[in-house]
């Protein structure tokens, strides 16, 4: 009887400890496993136009581009015409004093007084201004009240500036150095997409590589494996020296090695891509491999690929930048030392009445044309000729950077030309080495079918293709970079 109770004990207690341990394995919600997450599958293509929607390099550059467009516009505001209106009631009175005005009888004025004026100044330099005047007094003068005064006057005039240059360049100095920072930040944005395309098929390439290089390695290792198991089995039976299994285990061991580093390059590189396209799901990726099938390699044609790259680059683009605000500057500080003459012409009409319509009606009855010539002599001229010679010496040492800046783009081009046809022609024996060893292999196979190779032979023979295939997935990965590179050199790549 206490054995039965004994053993009832101990089933309660394997029941519970099963149910705890279920308990604590299985998750109390619904939501899957961070290990259980499907990865998503990219193409070359897939991951391009990721990068182009989530690059945190594109989206700073595209801030900087709508930032650069409104500071350009903004340097057009200022012919923006001006309107402004200004009101003003007055009163005044004197008594007991013995001022001139309290000699004169007057002893109280008031009044009001409305000006309305329009501005508009011009791309030119020159300025218009349109202005009208309403305003009414009251005088009483020693008791006796003068009729309520009404007034109205219009004036026009318009400025020219004489001896200065009216040409948009030096008036719009500021602007077009404006529109030239937003061009040039438009160029930055291609040249950083392209770059951008250009890293991305690089790290595509050396992913799919390093996962190829990670199956075949691990099919390798098997390999090793089973030479090793062979190898202590005909130790066993005296057919094999003990060198041979300690030589058989050193080959397993090394591959490991190899293999646990290959992993690790391939997690760095699948870190690295998703940093560069900015992927920020909680899904792994995963990226397509490479059709090796069929490949050929790719010649680029361009009859004028060197013409292109000089138009595509970057730094050249900065550099004419530059020079083109160099350039504004020079025609501006040019312009200074012209004496400043302003002319202006203006014409203004009044009528005063002692009721409104009256004082409009006879608003012409009174007229004042004027001619007015302001000169200005600049006495700072040797300050703005000092500018004018740093501004040319800037000018020369631009054109020695550009010099160097095309001695190196062309040092890269034809380095990349020639690194494009070496990948060419390491493809083709790599191709051939593959064609060596599957026909190698498949004759290890008919060996072996007749007798006459044994499995050893067999795994030998497959090893061997493997690895030439591998040789091959290399070959193809260096020329599709290199390709790439020179792609992202003379502006051929295109996107959407």
């Amino acid at each position: 009887m206490k054995n039965l109770r004994a053993l009832f004990a101990i089933l309660i207690v394997l029941a519970v400890s099963a149910f705890t341990a279920y308990a604590q394995e299985e998750p109390l919600t619904n939501e899957p496993a961070s290990g259980a997450k499907i990865p998503v599958l990219f193409t070359l293509d897939d991951l391009m136009d990721y990068s182009l929607r989530h690059s945190p390099t594109l989206a700073r550059l595209d801030i900087e581009s709508t930032r650069a467009g409104l500071s350009r516009d903004l340097e057009l505001f200022f012919t923006d015409p001006n309107l402004s209106f200004s009101a003003r009631a007055y009163h005044s009175e004197s008594a007991g004093s013995t001022s001139s005005v309290t000699q004169s009888g007057v002893s109280k004025t008031e009044g009001m007084s409305f000006d309305l004026s329009f501005t508009k100044p011009m791309i030119t330099g020159d300025s218009l201004r349109l202005s009208h005047s309403l305003y009414t007094t009251d005088v009483n003068i020693t008791g006796a009240e003068i009729p309520t005064t009404w007034g109205q006057s219009l004036s026009a005039s318009y400025t020219w500036q004489v001896m200065k240059d009216r040409g948009e360049d030096v008036t719009l100095l500021s602007y077009y150095m404006q529109v030239n920072a937003f061009d040039l930040k438009q160029a930055e944005i291609e040249h950083s997409v392209r770059s951008l395309f250009g890293s991305v098929a690089a790290s595509y390439y050396t992913v799919a590589y390093l996962k190829e290089s990670a199956r075949v390695e691990e099919e390798t290792l098997e390999y090793y494996k089973k030479l090793l198991d062979r190898n202590v089995e005909r130790h066993k039976v005296g057919l094999a020296l003990k060198s041979d299994v300690l030589q058989a285990e050193n080959a397993v061991l090394s591959q490991e090695a190899g293999l646990v580093s290959t992993k690790a390059r391939l997690e760095d590189a699948m870190d690295a891509l998703k940093e560069l396209i900015g992927y920020r799901e909680g899904a792994p990726i995963e990226v397509a491999p490479l059709d090796i099938d069929g490949f050929e390699p790719t010649t680029l044609h361009e009859e004028d690929l060197w013409n292109r790259v000089l138009a595509t680059d970057f730094t050249l683009k900065q550099l004419d930048s530059t020079a083109i605000n160099y350039n504004l500057s020079e025609a501006y500080y040019k312009n200074q030392l012209k004496p400043d003459i302003d002319l202006t012409a203006s014409l203004s009409t009044q009528g005063e009445d002692d009721n409104f319509g009256g004082a409009f009606g006879e608003i012409t009855n009174a007229q004042n044309y004027s001619l007015t010539l302001n000169y200005n002599l600049p006495w700072g001229k040797r300050e703005i000729k000092n500018r004018i010679e740093q501004n040319e010496l800037m000018k020369n040492e631009l054109a020695e950077q550009r010099l160097q800046v095309l001695d190196s783009l062309r040092t890269s081009y034809e380095s990349l030309r020639r690194e494009i046809a070496t990948t060419i022609k390491t493809l083709e024996l790599a191709r051939s080495n593959v064609a060596v060893a599957s026909e190698n292999a498949d004759i290890m196979r008919e060996r072996q079918r007749v007798g006459l190779a044994t499995t050893l032979d067999v795994l030998d023979g497959e090893r061997n293709l493997l690895s030439a295939k591998l040789s091959y997935l290399s070959a193809v990965a260096d020329h599709k970079r290199a390709e790439y590179d020179l792609m992202v050199l003379a502006g051929l790549i295109q996107w959407k």
